[in-house]
């Protein structure tokens, strides 16, 4: 047991000064849990570098051999090095629009485009072939390569995703149903997710949610809307603790078990929200990765 006379709340500061490294200063008028929202759709669909299990589909592997950048983002990503370059314009350079990429939002599934050639500084030459990939926060299932036309809800990368990765699908299944009245078609899929409406996939009799958790009628991405949710229980759990005199650490070096005040703040890396005490650089409670 400690003793603590004083918590200062940093984190609202802290927050804001992560959103504007990536969005530029905010607006006097944005309301910051608005902006906090946006910017999580921004660093999750960016890919945090983190070192990840990459899993390839039979399919994606028969594009190898003509398209060599899928060797060099296996690579990448399975050591932790930034892909960014390889993304979408949308995703990359339109920083607070959290509709840059909807399928992200609905299906957890990314794009990358297929150059290693760099076209500007920060980006490789737009290809019109793209490898489509599901993206979680310890691994990436390549799935297969489409042409960029009308390749943005295509209920095939769901059924790769079963094959080659069951337990992503698996999560989402939905038990109970007996059939759908009426069988969507991928182009009545994307325009449903367009205007923020969820839809059930049937593969081979049995049914599925959108293995992203889908999206609300804002249109961001249900899981991060989630996340944003929980990141501020974390921020009141962590309060909580130090004013029940708990310090929220497992080893809490010794002459810390007197300390008078503690200040609140936050650090953010690889994709993961952590609360710790500014003054001594201790980590207190730390979120799952974004994904």
């Amino acid at each position: 047991m400690f003793m603590t006379n004083q918590i200062l709340d940093f984190t609202q500061y802290d927050l804001r000064a992560l959103i504007e490294a990536d969005f530029g200063p905010l607006p006097t008028t944005t309301k910051l849990a608005d902006a906090e929202l946006d910017w999580l759709h921004f660093q999750a669909r960016t890919v945090p570098m983190r070192p990840r299990r990459v899993i390839v589909s039979t399919e994606a592997e028969s594009f190898r051999a003509t398209h060599p950048t899928i060797t060099t983002l296996e690579r990448k990503l399975r050591v932790g090095e930034d892909v960014r370059p390889w993304l979408s314009n949308s995703a990359r350079t339109r920083q607070a629009d959290p509709r840059a990429d909807m399928l992200f939002n609905d299906w957890q599934i990314i794009h990358f485009h297929l150059s290693d050639e760099f076209g500007t500084q920060d980006a490789v030459k737009r290809t019109g072939p793209l490898l489509f990939a599901y993206l979680s926060a310890d691994h990436v299932v390549f799935l297969t390569v489409k042409p960029h036309k009308n390749s943005f809800a295509l209920q095939e990368y769901l059924r790769i995703l079963l094959r080659t990765n069951p337990q992503d699908m698996e999560s989402v299944e939905i038990k109970g149903i007996n059939g759908l009245a009426h069988v969507l078609s991928d182009e009545d899929i994307f325009n449903m997710r367009k205007n923020g409406v969820n839809t059930f996939i049937e593969i081979g009799g049995r049914f599925f949610a959108a293995p992203g958790q889908g999206v609300v009628a804002s249109k961001h991405a249900l899981r991060l809307s989630r996340f944003r949710d929980m990141f501020h229980l974390m921020i009141e759990e962590t309060k909580s603790l130090l004013r029940q005199g708990h310090w929220p650490e497992a080893q809490t070096p010794a002459p810390l078990m007197t300390t008078t005040q503690v200040q609140i703040g936050l650090k953010f890396s690889e994709g993961v929200l952590t609360t710790c005490d500014k003054l001594r650089g201790i980590n207190f409670l730390s979120m799952k990765p974004l994904e």
